[in-house]
């Protein structure tokens, strides 16, 4: 829940830059300050499209930033933009894992609705 230690933390080691924007962004939705989290993952997804294609750890970091966005998305009210990521990204994650979840999440919601 401190975005600005994760910021020192990434500082510190650059190493795993990725996974500390990660864990910042959830800290942001965790303190509400959505935009500031959807920026963040956001940026984040961008940066790993590419080299995730063909790197495990870090197609495992893209799918927890997808899940992310789409929960950022909806806990910032834009539910109509969360459904349509969720719709558009859930077929690409395994069943049980974090990144699925937060995606069945925001289905399940939009469909109580």
């Amino acid at each position: 829940d401190d975005p600005e230690a994760m910021e020192r933390a990434i500082a510190e080691n650059p190493d795993a830059a990725w996974e500390g924007r990660l864990a910042q962004a959830a800290a942001y939705l965790g303190l509400g300050r959505h935009e500031q989290a959807l920026g963040t993952v956001a940026a984040l997804i961008a940066s790993l499209e590419t080299v995730s294609r063909d790197d495990f750890m870090n197609r495992q970091v893209l799918d927890l930033a997808r899940g992310l966005y789409v929960k950022a998305l909806w806990q910032a009210g834009s539910q109509a933009q969360a459904l349509g990521e969720a719709r558009a990204v859930r077929p690409m994650l395994r069943d049980g894992l974090l990144p699925a979840i937060l995606v069945d999440e925001v289905l399940a919601e939009a469909g109580r609705r």
